[in-house]
C-alpha cells in the first residue's frame, strides 16, 4: 500500500476538496486542508490543481483521521 494523501478540487465547487487516501475518500471544506497542511497544500491546489502528501503510514493515518473529525464537527455545527 502507498502512503500518499491526494488532494483535488472537487468539480463544479470552489471550496471542496476530494481526498483520497489508502483507507479511504471523501469531500472536506478548504479551509480544514489549509489548518492541518498548510500554505502549501493550498498553493498546490491553486497552482496545479493538486496536492500531495507522502509520508509515512502513521502521521497520513493521523491527518486522515484529523481532516474528517474536522468535516464532521463542521458539519454537525450547521
Amino acid at each position: 500500500m502507498t502512503n500518499v494523501l491526494t488532494c483535488r478540487w472537487t468539480l463544479g465547487t470552489l471550496d471542496r476538496v476530494r481526498i483520497t487516501t489508502p483507507w479511504v475518500a471523501g469531500e472536506v471544506h478548504v479551509a480544514h486542508i489549509v489548518r492541518l497542511l498548510g500554505r502549501n497544500a493550498l498553493e498546490g491546489l491553486y497552482l496545479r490543481g493538486s496536492y500531495v502528501l507522502d509520508a509515512d503510514e502513521d502521521l497520513l493515518w493521523d491527518v486522515t483521521q484529523a481532516l474528517f473529525s474536522l468535516e464532521s464537527v463542521a458539519s454537525a455545527a450547521d
